[in-house]
């Protein structure tokens, strides 16, 4: 908005306008970690940077369909809502709807305006919802602001457009970046690298693409030219995937050669109690115990014969089974 104001009085003003508040922006983050850096060597904090994270494998992460669906909304993302949105629409306003640069700030602060409004509910509904459900919902938002433009290309439509794909892209940007996450677990890597410079390509490619189409035909085709891109987002984005589940307190087994935690109960449907299950470790270590968090039941007995104890042996293999699983 403030650059399309300064553009009224010079062309270069926008370009001059954003050159000094980079120039702030540097110094604010020159001095905060100047700050930052002398309060942990006053508190005694030493920052090991010869330690790094564990890397996951551009290939490994490949074949994980949420981490394709990810890159690809990033992808149609930067085509969309950052190439086209801010290269395309403002000549678009000038060539056909007749507005001037100032006209084309507001339209385009109205997106920037409702990303910043649904930024902090969507981070909250990708944790709630899950990450394809919001991400689905972001592609949907962008492509059906695209194919309104292409058939409606008038301001109302515009504005509407810009609404859309605020809400859009701001749910599957976070969305997206929530998947990768649970995807490489942590770890960093080629994935990262890959899954950020979609974004920018998408940038580069956007613009070339919907221009070129838009100065040989029409406005209207040049926002149809970016259908494909989205509905590609859109189709991936609904095909299911599987991430790493969380395990509970009651359903997490954790053993190794020397002990146990608290796994769960073995119920005996013969007798209807909750007894021990006794079982050896897959690693070859000693028996070991386990039991439902709380406190520990009695002793059970030392032999027990009869239905009882073939019941009790079934539903032991049962447990190895589903910790096996788990």
């Amino acid at each position: 908005m403030i650059g399309g104001a300064v553009a009224l009085l010079s062309l270069r003003a926008p370009f001059l306008t954003h050159a000094v508040t980079l120039i702030v922006g540097v110094a604010v983050v020159w001095f905060a970690f100047r700050s930052s850096d002398k309060k942990d060597a006053a508190n005694g904090v030493v920052h090991d940077l010869s330690t790094r994270p564990e890397i996951m494998t551009l290939r490994s992460a490949m074949r994980h369909r949420g981490f394709r669906a990810s890159i690809a909304s990033n992808f149609a993302n930067g085509w969309v809502g950052n190439g086209v949105r801010f290269t395309l629409v403002p000549l678009f306003v000038a060539t056909v709807i007749g507005g001037s640069p100032f006209v084309s700030g507001l339209v385009l602060v109205v997106g920037a305006v409702v990303q910043i409004v649904v930024v902090k509910p969507a981070g909250k509904l990708v944790d709630s919802w899950g990450r394809r459900p919001m991400l689905a919902f972001g592609s949907a938002a962008i492509l059906l602001g695209i194919c309104a433009l292409a058939a409606f290309p008038t301001l109302p439509v515009l504005i509407a457009t810009m609404v859309l794909w605020g809400v859009g892209g701001t749910c599957a940007m976070v969305a997206s970046a929530a998947t990768v996450g649970d995807v490489l677990e942590g770890k960093g890597g080629s994935p990262v690298a890959v899954y950020q410079v979609t974004f920018d390509v998408g940038t580069m490619l956007g613009p070339l693409v919907a221009g070129a189409v838009a100065a040989q035909v029409s406005y209207s085709l040049a926002f149809t030219a970016s259908i494909p891109v989205a509905a590609l987002a859109l189709l991936l984005a609904l095909r299911p995937w599987r991430t790493t589940a969380i395990s509970t307190p009651e359903t997490k087994v954790v053993v190794n050669e020397e002990s146990a935690v608290p796994a769960p109960t073995i119920r005996n449907h013969s007798m209807g109690k909750e007894d021990r299950c006794h079982n050896r470790s897959h690693s070859g270590g000693s028996p070991t115990t386990s039991y439902r968090t709380g406190p520990a039941p009695s002793p059970a007995p030392a032999e027990q014969t009869g239905p009882t104890a073939l019941s009790l042996s079934t539903s032991c293999a049962g447990s190895n089974e589903r910790e096996s699983t788990s």
